[in-house]
C-alpha cells in the first residue's frame, strides 16, 4: 500500500467553515477541507498555508493543530493527515477552476447533514470537525520545523 503526507486546514470565520468542492476525479464534485500533499523540501506548516491559499485564495495564519490523522483514502492510499486551524488574514476567493469547482462557507450543521458521498474522505473530515468542536488545539510550534 502506498503512503503519503497530507496537510489540511479548518478555517472558521463568523461561525462558518470554509470548504472547497473538488474539481478532479476521483473526488470531483465532493466537498473537502482545503488540503493537499507536501511539496519536496516543504515544511508541514508551510504546506498547509500554501494549499489553503492555492485552493481558496485566502491567506491564513495557523493558530493550532487539531491533530494527526491516519486513514486509508478512497483511492487506496494510506495517508497521514496533519490538520490545522487557521484564520483568514487576507485574500478573496480566487482559485484554479480546473482543480476546484467552488469555494464556500458552510454552517457546521449543513456539513453534518451532508451525505458521506458528498464529502471526500468523509470519515476523516468528520473526525477532524468533531475534534474542532471538542476544541482540540495543540501548539503549531510542535511541528514548525518538521520536514
Amino acid at each position: 500500500m502506498k503512503a503519503g503526507l497530507v496537510v489540511s486546514t479548518v478555517v472558521i470565520r463568523n461561525g462558518k467553515l470554509l470548504m472547497v468542492q473538488e474539481g478532479k476525479a476521483p473526488a470531483k464534485g465532493c466537498w473537502n477541507l482545503p488540503s493537499g500533499r507536501l511539496e519536496s523540501n516543504e515544511r508541514i506548516t508551510e504546506g498547509a498555508i500554501r494549499e489553503t491559499f492555492e485552493e481558496t485564495g485566502y491567506s491564513v495564519s495557523l493558530i493550532g493543530l487539531t491533530g494527526i490523522y491516519i486513514f486509508d483514502s478512497e483511492t487506496g492510499t494510506r495517508l497521514i493527515r496533519f490538520n490545522f486551524k487557521g484564520e483568514v488574514i487576507g485574500g478573496e476567493p480566487v482559485y484554479n477552476h480546473e482543480e476546484i469547482l467552488a469555494v464556500k462557507w458552510f454552517d457546521f450543521d449543513d456539513v453534518n447533514k451532508m451525505d458521506d458521498s458528498e464529502i471526500w474522505n468523509a470519515k476523516s473530515v468528520r473526525e477532524i470537525l468533531n475534534d474542532v468542536k471538542a476544541e482540540k488545539n495543540y501548539s503549531v510550534e510542535l511541528l514548525r520545523d518538521l520536514f
